[in-house]
């Protein structure tokens, strides 16, 4: 069955991929303060807000496209998808031009770091393209070489910058700076020797893409808005120790979240498949399977982490540990999220997508700020988990309406069940 193989792919490669920071974490925990991570961590965020800005789901639309068209017509509509990223890229630089002064204020960065930022975001996206077309044409290996780049060139770029030449908080911003850079020139020459890498204007294809992505923008702005807005109210009336406390118990749950993105990863495609077949149980109860999997791998990884935490961590950060337990399932709810959502990408009709994303980010941000005098590192992580179950209630509700599933049906598990087994069999007979 080849999702199986290419889900074993995409798995083995988030395991290298996160075991590359979890072996820079004992060592860069102490040598940055807590200060420090919350400078590096209010960089990463304002690459993001670039990023999600500047791609603007260009790599969402890319995807779904490709089960919609001829080879010719997705590789116009990459083209013209290239065009849309060139003209929100210069509306964002110029924004930063004008308004240096008061963005470096609200993130607390210098305004070299707004740019840096925006330079990251800019080789982020062409990276990015290259992997969600490797993605969707199901070119697992391919997709797989590439994204290990990325961490590689970045970890070594941080025993360069922070261990060796001892650069503190400047160094690991560099690291992120470079490395995206080389990835993003790699991607290019990829997309290049590809005949993606070119310009044909079509009307009609852009205004399709503008369909598709401005009701979309208000989402990706929300979620990534209140992952920055929550930083910065805890930064101003708490302090960057808790941010960097944040970034670091985030990174510990990381790999769950990982997980459900490339399992996520290695479904779409599958499905967007199924989904044009009408093949609606077989979704249902593949996407059962996969919670269930998740469900497994967290609890081991939670007693695995509670065990090794000491070994992973230096003393400043020894208050992480429960954060970091209840951020796992955090993960977990987002690929039921991703689940469900898939559905509202495949029919194109993202228009009510950003009401989900406003309330519970609204729902997020009005719990630390009620309970900001006494709040604690433990309550941001249960308000993280709460914002996620009310996105997920949303998309569960919404997806019925747009385009309705049988979830009820829980007998699709066990046919699931029989497929999967029937393929690994097959498998096995052709090796014998």
């Amino acid at each position: 069955m080849k999702i199986l193989k290419e889900g074993s792919i995409y798995i083995g490669t988030s395991v290298i991929q996160k075991t590359i920071p979890f072996l820079l974490m004992p060592f860069l925990t102490r040598i940055l303060s807590t200060e420090e991570y919350g400078i590096v961590a209010i960089f990463v965020v304002a690459a993001s807000i670039y990023s999600l800005f500047i791609g603007a789901s260009l790599n969402g639309f890319v995807r779904v496209i490709y089960h919609k068209s001829t080879a010719k017509e997705f590789s116009d509509y990459v083209s013209n998808a290239l065009i849309f990223f060139i003209v929100l890229s210069l509306i964002a630089y110029t924004t930063t031009w004008v308004f240096e002064s008061s963005l470096s204020q609200l993130f607390g960065l210098e305004k070299s770091y707004l740019y840096l930022a925006l330079f990251v975001a800019f080789s982020k996206f062409m990276f990015d393209m290259r992997l969600v077309i490797f993605q969707t044409m199901r070119q697992a290996f391919n997709f797989a070489k590439l994204q290990l780049t990325l961490p590689i060139i970045e970890m070594l770029l941080v025993i360069l910058l922070v261990f060796y030449l001892y650069k503190g908080a400047e160094g690991r911003v560099l690291s992120i700076v470079i490395s995206s850079f080389v990835a993003g020139i790699v991607s290019m020459y990829l997309m290049h020797k590809a005949k993606l890498l070119r310009i044909s204007f079509n009307l009609n294809y852009f205004k399709r893409i503008a369909r598709y992505i401005f009701p979309l923008l208000p989402h990706s702005i929300a979620v990534t808005a209140f992952f920055t807005v929550d930083k910065l109210i805890l930064s101003s009336n708490v302090g960057l120790s808790i941010v960097g406390e944040l970034a670091v118990a985030l990174s510990l749950a990381l790999p769950i979240w990982i997980l459900a993105e490339s399992i996520n990863t290695a479904f779409m495609p599958w499905a967007f498949e199924k989904f044009s077949e009408g093949k609606l149980d077989m979704v249902v109860g593949a996407s059962y399977l996969l919670l269930i999997g998740l469900f497994i791998v967290g609890i081991l990884y939670s007693a695995l982490l509670f065990f090794i935490f000491d070994l992973i961590v230096g003393e400043t950060f020894k208050n992480v540990l429960y954060p970091a337990l209840i951020l796992i399932w955090a993960g977990w709810i987002k690929l039921a999220y991703y689940l469900f959502a898939k559905a509202i990408v495949y029919s194109e009709d993202m228009n009510y997508l950003p009401i989900i994303s406003i309330s519970s980010g609204c729902v997020y941000l009005g719990l630390i700020y009620t309970n900001i005098e006494n709040i604690t590192l433990v309550n941001v992580s249960f308000y993280m988990n709460a914002m996620f179950i009310v996105m997920f209630i949303g998309v569960l509700i919404l997806s019925q309406i747009k385009f309705p599933q049988p979830w009820c049906n829980f007998g699709s598990v066990l046919e699931a069940l029989k497929i999967v087994n029937k393929n690994i069999r097959m498998q096995k007979w052709k090796k014998i």
